[in-house]
């Protein structure tokens, strides 16, 4: 499954995004400030709520 979380990079999105990957889903992180995961095949980061930024494309197969 292909879930997307706000408010990933705080305590509950961290928490909620840990739990997701470990049940083998792919996650995807709406955040202010794209960053490249670490070692994380299964996470991205899309940044969103910024000028400029369309992150519908990246959105257009989300599960959850």
């Amino acid at each position: 499954m292909r879930i997307a979380v706000t408010g990933g990079t705080g305590f509950v999105g961290k928490a909620l995004a840990k739990r997701f990957l470990e049940e083998g889903n792919q996650v995807v992180i709406l955040t202010q400030k794209a960053k490249t995961p670490a070692n994380q095949p299964n996470l991205s980061y899309v940044e969103w709520l910024t000028e400029g930024s369309q992150p519908e494309a990246d959105l257009k197969d989300i599960d959850a």
